[in-house]
């Protein structure tokens, strides 16, 4: 299942069938999921909080994450920094960072 890397306006609504599926069914990670500043910065904040509420599912549910970051490693280790903890592990899957 596809979690949420993009949001638009109805990123809330899009959570909610995301937690809904959690809830009902076996996942292996949370993922792909992060930050995407390459096309459009509009929704950042919006990005920010979907990124962190999915966090906070696969500690819950103690899963892995799958990191998206594009173009927004600031802004993806931001949400990391204040998520951070043993309960929090993954890969990055998409990263335009440097070393």
């Amino acid at each position: 299942m596809g979690f949420l890397k993009e949001v638009k306006e109805n990123y809330q609504e899009e959570l909610s069938h995301v937690a809904e599926q959690l809830e009902a069914r076996e996942f292996y990670a949370v993922g792909e999921i992060g930050i995407d500043l390459y096309w459009d910065k509009t929704f950042l904040k919006q990005q920010q909080e979907a990124f962190r509420i999915q966090i906070q599912w696969a500690k819950k549910y103690k899963l892995p994450i799958v990191i998206h970051c594009r173009d927004a490693f600031d802004e993806v280790f931001e949400v990391l920094e204040s998520e951070k903890g043993p309960d929090l592990f993954g890969i990055f899957h998409c990263f335009t960072g440097t070393l």
